[in-house]
């Protein structure tokens, strides 16, 4: 039932949801009317900063020793290890640069446990390469077992030392954003 004041005529006319103003105009008015919205919605898009994803260089993930047990800051190693696997976290299309590579650099105490004091004895590897079934993993193989003393892995990120660890892209990211990381075991 409709209420005294409305009759039947201004009810057909009246569509639900739509206001007078919106019901009395034409469909074509309503189209016309929604283009210049369009028009002002395309000048209202907000144009955002392109993103870059990982855009630090290689992260080191984990150090492996051969017995295949990660290695820990501070841990205590009860086997003289032979070979160190480094993985790291890479980007996608990111490898690492193998000229690079001597940016990963071992060395002793010196038999005291302190580093720093003047007796620390850089380590050579026997091998230090990119391991081909992963390329994310650079294995550093030493020719003989290490002896019993406190160990420093340094990975060089910092540019000003030179020989810092970077991937092969255009420009090279160096490694942990160009942050150098220790490591005594």
């Amino acid at each position: 039932m409709l209420p005294w004041w409305m009759d039947n005529a201004r009810a057909k006319r009246r569509t639900p949801g739509l206001s007078r103003s919106v019901a009395g105009r034409s469909k074509a008015g309503r189209r016309r009317g929604s283009r210049g919205l369009e028009k002002n919605r395309d000048l209202q898009i907000e144009h955002f900063e392109s993103r870059l994803l990982l855009t630090s260089g290689p992260q080191l993930i984990s150090i492996i020793p051969n017995d295949g047990s990660l290695l820990l800051p501070n841990e205590t190693v009860h086997t003289a290890p032979t070979q160190l696997t480094f993985r790291f976290l890479l980007s996608a299309g990111e490898t690492l640069n193998p000229n690079t590579l001597n940016g990963i650099e071992l060395s002793g105490s010196g038999g005291d446990g302190v580093f720093g004091n003047g007796n620390d004895v850089p380590i050579t590897p026997g091998y230090i390469g990119i391991d081909p079934a992963q390329p994310n993993q650079v294995v550093m193989s030493f020719s003989s077992p290490l002896p019993a003393d406190l160990y420093r892995i340094t990975i060089v990120g910092n540019k000003a030392e030179g020989n810092a660890l970077t991937d092969n892209g255009s420009p090279a990211l160096t490694f942990n954003g160009g942050q150098d990381y220790t490591q005594d075991f």
